[in-house]
């Protein structure tokens, strides 16, 4: 029997769908953030990202894990996260691992491979 209303809703919405269950996991992780438990809110969030991970959905566990390394403040793991988001055209989770870590910005800014010389013929 379920000890509160979030992991009540929880248990519905595995009735319903894993993808539901996930969004009510990492919707849970946010509210244990808000609450102020923060190193609940981070182990929360590495295991659903571990889970999405197991599952083979890698671009939501990324988006998972970036948020355990907001609430933890690695920026280092952060800066990985933002090249494998750009790597694979998700420009706007990179863009948002750039907004939760400003310094990460100025390091994502690609150069121009014509401004470079890479482009030109001769």
């Amino acid at each position: 029997m379920p000890s509160s209303y979030t992991e009540e809703t929880v248990e519905l919405a595995a009735l319903e769908s894993p993808g539901v269950l996930g969004m009510a996991r990492f919707a849970q992780a946010h509210a244990l953030e808000a609450a102020g438990a923060r190193e609940a809110a981070v182990r929360a969030f590495e295991q659903l990202e571990t889970d999405l991970n197991a599952q083979g959905i890698t671009d939501a566990a990324q988006e998972v894990g970036l948020e355990a390394d907001r609430v933890a403040g690695r920026a280092d793991r952060a800066a990985e996260r933002m090249a494998w988001f750009q790597q694979h055209e998700m420009l706007n989770l990179a863009s948002v691992a750039g907004r939760y870590f400003p310094g990460l910005q100025r390091l994502s800014v690609k150069a121009d491979p014509l401004e470079s010389g890479a482009g030109s013929c001769g």
